[in-house]
């Protein structure tokens, strides 16, 4: 007992720690603050049954547990939190979205332990009577219950992410799940004795500070793996299966409940915590090797080598690509799918695709390793990646880099440029794939080296294709240019036929005062619809050219509105806060300006409101342009919003929205959109603001 006492003592100190190092050294990842909070509450738990264990006096080990019992009130809530947080890319939303669990989670929790505090435990519990079992009164049992709920919860989440984790990610985030999930694998086991004979049974210390400390241990490695750096795990649809935890709880809850009524028939209950011990440390060494890449490339060369079967089986591979890659026209997105897929497939921590223009310029397509970068960082990796296009030659096999030595490599060497291959279809080069070594040190063999050769044959037939869609989407949008300036010119020839009438009966009614006026109305009228045409569409046929200037964005607006509001219909509200200076083009942003509060005013349609605000958010200023009009459909906005010649309004021309983002992608900035049916519509112009 006094080993499982100092322990529990070591292994609380050491959660501690850890929590701490956590909050203090892993930046911009959401889900420190959850693992923070959950080791906490697991060490205050673990300490206080410490201090209960130590405690000669049967009143004040009553108090201790309670307080154990307390702490791991926060647990359920905390460690929900972590598992759906953890890793993943898209975690405040699914956060949000999971916001009635974790609502329950914490509650349910919290109340049994505060409101019902007396009702923990058994009122007749007195120590010496019951020895090393404290009888649980009916909220503690329903606590229990939560507990082993909430690790099913956790343990499922975390096998999701596993899934769904490809190449390097996995070998990083792998320890995380491994410790996390002995932690609850044994969470389980304390929550399903306790349900079982309604106690607590006080010997199960050493065993739950044992898998403490090893989930400690656990996420230590993996902040060794990843030097403190989020990792982010996107989770496409695919990777939302079945879990299979349930099935496996399920099954461990029969299994435990045989070998406890063994264990008390035969009179072997007392081996029961050390018998718990040693299946936990198995269980740890078990996931660890059965997640090791290397033990299972190991496995697959031994069933290939001593039962003669091919090592891949084209008709699958073939059909898991083309499935993977052949139904997105998004080139980004395709070379994403494509890196993903040779890294699984081929066992490589790191794999990307890098695409060439038609210019010879270089730029990263989709990577397991690379995300988005500095503009350094990007220049640097494309002229990297160029040299080694120059360096392959006319080569379309794949190539070790190691003994050309390429100067760009040797300076800084790259972990995903061990291996390249181009990526050629006929004699046009469009892109490159590189990728690192396996993590096991094998080479490849001649069927990976055959079947990567394919693939990239069949990758690079695919992204010339979706570039050849793109030119000819460009091309039917000036077809369709072409079409409109026809139209044009024939309502710029009704106006001219218009004037040419006026002009031809000036002479001989010039006197008449009523003529007179209706001729200035008409020539006015007439100026201003040329002006207008103009105006929408000269843009379109030449490049912006830019002054830039640094400029304060709130100046810009007010300047900018001063001017519109008094032929504005609906009603404009001001919501300015402070931006820094931004480097802009006055007149261009004002350009925007127009077309976005002009566009809001036509959808309020004269009765609602305009909402014209800026701010500074995440180093960039932000113009934000409101109505609550009748908002637009999101198959619109995705397909046809910043197109031309595509508009919701009757008198539409479908050009203000794309002159709007040329500009703003002309500055470096972009535009995001929010827009409902019903609901109105939210414009947010993001523009860089320099660095100080």
């Amino acid at each position: 007992m006094h080993l499982g006492v100092a322990l529990a003592f070591g292994s609380a100190l050491g959660g501690t720690l850890v929590a701490l190092l956590t909050l203090l050294r892993v930046p911009r990842a959401g889900w420190r603050y959850p693992l923070a909070c959950g080791m906490l509450s697991i060490a205050g738990e673990l300490a206080a049954q410490a201090f209960g264990m130590r405690s000669p006096d049967p009143d004040a080990t009553m108090r201790w547990w309670r307080i154990a019992v307390s702490c791991s009130g926060l647990v359920p809530g905390a460690w929900i939190a972590f598992s759906l947080s953890f890793a993943r890319a898209e975690a405040w939303g699914l956060l949000w979205r999971s916001r009635y669990l974790l609502a329950a989670s914490l509650a349910l929790p919290l109340a049994l332990v505060t409101l019902l505090r007396e009702q923990l435990f058994a009122a007749a519990t007195v120590l010496p009577v019951w020895g090393p079992y404290l009888p649980l009164g009916w909220a503690g049992y329903a606590l229990q219950l939560a507990q082993l709920l909430a690790a099913v919860v956790v343990l499922a989440n975390l096998e999701r992410t596993l899934h769904a984790a490809t190449g390097s990610r996995r070998w990083l985030i792998k320890f995380v799940v491994i410790g996390v999930g002995t932690l609850f694998a044994l969470r389980i086991y304390v929550a399903s004795q306790s349900l079982l004979f309604r106690a607590l049974d006080t010997r199960l210390l050493t065993v739950s500070a044992a898998a403490f400390a090893l989930a400690q241990l656990s996420i230590l490695v993996a902040y060794i793996r990843t030097r403190l750096r989020p990792i982010d795990v996107y989770l496409s649809s695919t990777a939302l299966y079945g879990s299979f935890t349930t099935l496996l709880v399920a099954g461990y809850l029969l299994v435990v409940g045989l070998i406890a009524a063994a264990a008390a028939r035969l009179g072997g209950g007392a081996a029961l915590p050390l018998a718990s011990l040693v299946l936990l440390g198995a269980l740890w060494l078990l996931s660890v090797l059965l997640l090791s890449d290397e033990l299972r490339h190991r496995l697959r060369l031994l069933i290939s080598r001593h039962f003669r079967r091919p090592l891949y089986d084209y008709r699958l591979e073939w059909r898991r690509f083309t499935e993977g890659t052949g139904a997105t026209l998004d080139v980004r997105q395709l070379c994403s799918s494509i890196a993903a897929w040779i890294a699984e497939t081929l066992k490589l921590p790191a794999v990307s695709v890098w695409l060439v223009d038609e210019s010879g310029a270089v730029a990263l397509g989709g990577s397991t390793l690379r995300t988005e970068r500095a503009p350094e960082d990007t220049e640097r990796s494309a002229r990297i990646t160029g040299a080694i296009l120059r360096a392959l030659g006319e080569r379309t096999e794949p190539v070790d880099l190691s003994p050309l030595q390429l100067p760009e490599l040797v300076r800084e060497p790259a972990e995903d440029m061990r291996f390249a291959m181009a990526l050629r279809a006929g004699r046009q080069t469009v892109g490159l794939i590189t990728h690192s070594a396996r993590a096991t040190g094998d080479a490849l063999t001649a069927e990976d080296l055959e079947l990567l050769r394919t693939v990239g044959d069949q990758a690079a037939s695919r992204l010339l294709g979706v570039r050849l869609s793109d030119q000819l989407a460009r091309a039917r949008q000036m077809e369709a240019f072409q079409t409109l300036s026809a139209f044009f010119v024939h309502d710029l020839k009704n106006l001219a036929s218009r004037l040419s009438l006026s002009l031809h009966n000036l002479p001989e009614r010039i006197e008449d005062p009523a003529f007179r006026a209706d001729f200035v109305a008409t020539l006015s009228r007439s100026v201003a619809r040329m002006d207008e045409m103009c105006t929408r569409l000269s843009p379109l046929a030449r490049r912006l050219e830019l002054r830039l200037e640094p400029q304060d964005l709130a100046g810009v607006v007010t300047e900018t509105l001063a001017g519109l509001e008094t032929t504005l219909s609906g009603r404009l509200k001001r919501r300015f806060e402070a931006v820094p200076l931004v480097s802009c083009d006055r007149e261009q942003l004002q350009k925007v300006v127009t077309n976005l509060v002009l566009n809001a005013d036509e959808a309020a349609n004269g009765h609602g409101n305009i909402t014209v605000g800026t701010e500074f958010v995440e180093g960039a200023a932000v113009l934000t342009v409101s109505d609550d009009g009748a908002g637009m459909s999101r198959e619109f906005i995705q397909k046809s919003l910043f197109q031309p010649f595509r508009s919701t309004k009757p008198k539409g021309l479908g050009i203000g929205l794309y002159q709007t983002r040329r500009i703003v992608e002309a500055h470096g900035g972009r535009i995001d959109v929010d827009s409902e049916p019903g609901r109105g519509t939210t414009f947010k112009v993001l523009l860089p603001c320099p660095r100080a």
